[in-house]
């Protein structure tokens, strides 16, 4: 659920591509401390969206509205969020 996490934060916030996304994973500390220092590049995340993502886009949308219409309370921050979220659909 890492690299699920990982794209969900970068998309939200400010990586609009895959090339920037494997950048920041390799130097920015949030991205990493998401990855936990694992190193990936941009076809990984690439073929990652194809087989997971976007099969499952539907589902994945519907239950993040949820958990965000929901506003768990017992989730203190976006990462947080991200990997109960993820963790509940993968």
């Amino acid at each position: 659920y890492r690299l699920f996490a990982t794209i969900l934060y970068g998309f939200a916030f400010d990586k609009c591509t895959l090339r920037e996304l494997e950048t920041a994973c390799k130097f920015d500390l949030r991205y990493i401390t998401l990855m936990e220092q694992i190193k990936i590049d941009y076809t990984t995340i690439s073929k990652f969206i194809n087989k997971v993502i976007v099969p499952n886009e539907k589902e994945i949308f519907s239950k993040l509205c949820l958990q965000i219409k929901k506003g768990d309370s017992d989730v203190p921050n976006i990462k947080d969020a991200i990997a109960l979220q993820t963790y509940y659909i993968l």
